[in-house]
């Protein structure tokens, strides 16, 4: 497949990690539906001429 790939890195700062442990699902969702819509709004903006739909594959790596 002749494509090009980016490959975003999010992070989610150490202060966090207590709140997180709170509520795991809650918060792992928010974050991974604020990263999916993000790289969604951008690869619709024309700006950036993707011409195409984002294909996502998330990991959490602790």
């Amino acid at each position: 497949m002749s494509c090009k790939t980016f490959v975003p890195f999010i992070e989610v700062p150490h202060d966090l990690n207590s709140l997180i442990l709170l509520n795991k699902k809650v918060l792992f969702t928010c974050l991974f539906t604020a990263v999916r819509d993000t790289l969604f709004a951008f690869a619709a903006d024309p700006q950036w001429h993707l011409g195409g739909k984002p294909g996502l594959l998330t990991v959490l790596h602790t």
